[in-house]
């Protein structure tokens, strides 16, 4: 029993350390000037795999109280509910060890980090075609009817970043002071 228990263990503790063994196909570095403005420096990973193409290849990062965004020279933005996004608009574009720079002005300067296990800080995303880091598009061969299709495959990869925190509602601290000034104010 003792020799089940520690074979168990050994299964549980190498399941543990390769849980998380797989890499990331961008990074993006983040930062702010704690004046409003926050830039966004999107690379390739240390996987094989980048993220590309046009039309598709889009950055989104959630922020709250978007005055302007600024647009590296191939790249185009827009503002949705309190969402940035840029989309790139030059063909064959892929993500690289170049950086590919972002930036936005926000209302909001003071900042949090956004990841994947928030609802109210959520984390960005890179959207695109799948690509080899050497350039080729990457893609699968699929047997429809005898006959052999190539298959593009495109996808997204989550991160994290800094960004600004959600302002708080003057109203929710008014709902909640008022009844106790009202209770003092009745005692005297």
């Amino acid at each position: 029993m003792k020799n089940l228990a520690f074979i168990f263990l050994i299964l549980l503790t190498g399941t543990i350390s390769t849980a998380n063994c797989f890499g990331a196909m961008t990074y993006v570095q983040s930062g702010t000037d704690s004046n409003g403005v926050y830039f966004y420096n999107v690379t390739s990973g240390d996987e094989l795999l980048t993220f590309g193409g046009k039309g598709i290849l889009a950055v989104r990062i959630p922020s709250k109280e978007i005055l302007e965004m600024f647009s590296t020279e191939g790249w185009t933005s827009a503002v949705s509910e309190d969402v940035a996004i840029w989309f790139c608009t030059n063909d064959n574009t892929r993500i690289t060890d170049q950086p590919v720079t972002f930036s936005l002005r926000s209302a909001v300067s003071d900042w949090t980090t956004y990841d994947k296990t928030s609802e109210t800080y959520p984390a960005g995303n890179v959207f695109g075609s799948v690509y080899y880091t050497n350039g080729n598009l990457y893609t699968t061969d699929s047997g429809t009817n005898g006959m052999i299709a190539s298959e593009n495959i495109a996808g997204y990869e989550s991160f994290g970043f800094i960004g600004p925190v959600v302002p708080e509602p003057m109203f929710i601290w008014l709902a909640f002071l008022l009844p106790i000034a009202f209770r003092f104010s009745h005692r005297q």
